[in-house]
């Protein structure tokens, strides 16, 4: 009981998260659980910055000829330190299937986080005839977005895309 009460104590200061996979090739859903004692799949332990991104969403939309598209962002960030409002910057690179870089205009930001309250923050950028993504030739770009903190990376993402249209 005093282990419980000592958990019970700590969990306000303890910024963890724990993902777990979700099944394996081959497998049926149900069989990654074992609905008596916990689960039966990796989980994975690790802590989160102070000031982080909480979440973010990524679309592509093309224009009307279906030629130049726009790579927009839309990012949920977040602080916990306790002491003045947090000043961050936001940077997006994106690199094509080869790893070249793709320039992107404005694709990041300064912004002042206001404490604890989540701050959705979108960045967006004009992306020149990117090749398009489609069923028959899949191409896929990967996105990197950096969270920096006096001019230390305190969090990054890199998340495959595709520019493509659905209607």
């Amino acid at each position: 009981m005093r282990m419980l009460s000592l958990i019970a104590s700590l969990i306000p200061y303890l910024l963890l998260w724990v993902g777990v996979a979700m099944g394996q090739p081959g497998k049926p859903y149900h069989a990654d659980k074992i609905f008596l004692n916990g689960t039966w799949r990796d989980a994975y332990l690790y802590s989160l910055p102070l000031t982080r991104i909480e979440d973010f969403q990524i679309r592509t939309e093309l224009d009307p000829v279906y030629v130049d598209a726009v790579l927009r962002a839309e990012l949920k960030l977040r602080t916990f330190e306790t002491a003045v409002p947090s000043s961050v910057r936001i940077e997006g690179f994106l690199f094509d299937a080869e790893g070249k870089e793709i320039p992107l205009k404005s694709f990041h930001a300064e912004p002042s986080l206001p404490g604890e309250q989540p701050f959705l923050l979108i960045l967006s950028s004009p992306v020149k005839n990117p090749r398009k993504w489609t069923a028959e030739t899949p191409y896929l770009y990967s996105l990197v977005i950096r969270l920096r903190q006096a001019e230390k990376m305190v969090q990054e993402f890199k998340t495959a895309i595709g520019f493509r249209q659905v209607e």
